[in-house]
C-alpha cells in the first residue's frame, strides 16, 4: 500500500508543478467494489488538458476483509491505482458528465494463519501462509460533477475493471478545484 500511495503523491505533485497549463483539482470519497463487496477509501486528482480532456488519476485502498477458516483465520487487502481520462460530455456551471477510459493497476494480498492438531505428538502445530499479486487492466465508465460553487463540487463515478479482478466500481465524494 505504501508504494502505491508513494506512486499517487508523485503523480500529484507532477500535477502541481504544472498548474499553469490547465485547471487541478483534488479530491476523495468512498468507493464500493461489486466483486469484493468492500467500501474503501478513494483519493484522486484531475488535470485540465483540454476543456474536453482532463486526466485524473486516482488510488483505492479497499478496507480489509477477515474469514474465520477453520481453526484460524484469512485476512485480506486490495487496492487500485488507476490514471484515468475523462473526456466531458456536458458542461455547465453548476454539472457535468464525462465519460471515462484508463489504466488499471490493482494490488492484492492474503495472510492466514491456523492450527492444526499433530496426531502423534496430541499439540497444535501454528501455520502461517502469505502471497501477493499484482495485475494490470482497463479502466471504461463515466460519472458527473455537480459544482456546488466554484471551488468545491460533488462527484459520482462507476467504472467497470477489466483484468483479471474484473468488478464494478462504485465512487462518491468531494472534489476541490486549486
Amino acid at each position: 500500500m505504501k508504494k502505491g500511495l508513494l506512486i499517487f503523491a508523485a503523480f500529484l505533485m507532477i500535477l502541481s508543478l504544472q498548474a499553469q497549463k490547465g485547471k487541478i483539482s483534488i479530491g476523495g470519497g468512498l468507493a464500493f467494489g461489486s466483486e469484493i463487496e468492500k467500501l474503501g477509501i478513494n483519493l484522486r486528482g484531475y488535470y485540465g488538458i483540454t476543456e474536453e480532456i482532463a486526466a485524473a488519476p486516482s488510488f483505492t485502498y479497499f478496507f480489509p476483509n477477515k474469514l474465520d477458516f477453520m481453526s484460524g483465520e484469512i485476512k485480506w487487502n486490495v487496492w487500485e491505482l488507476n490514471l484515468d481520462g475523462h473526456y466531458t460530455f456536458t458542461d455547465s456551471d453548476q454539472f457535468s458528465a464525462y465519460g471515462l477510459a484508463g489504466l488499471n493497476i490493482t494490488g492484492t494480498s492474503w495472510k492466514s494463519e491456523y492450527d492444526i492438531p499433530n496426531f502423534f505428538t496430541g499439540q497444535n502445530e501454528h501455520y502461517e501462509e502469505s502471497d501477493s499479486d499484482v495485475n494490470i487492466g482497463l479502466n471504461l465508465g463515466g460519472g458527473g460533477q455537480y459544482n456546488l460553487n466554484e471551488q468545491l463540487g460533488l462527484f459520482g463515478e462507476v467504472k467497470y475493471v477489466i483484468s483479471n479482478y474484473d468488478q464494478l466500481v462504485f465512487t462518491f465524494g468531494v472534489i476541490y478545484g486549486l
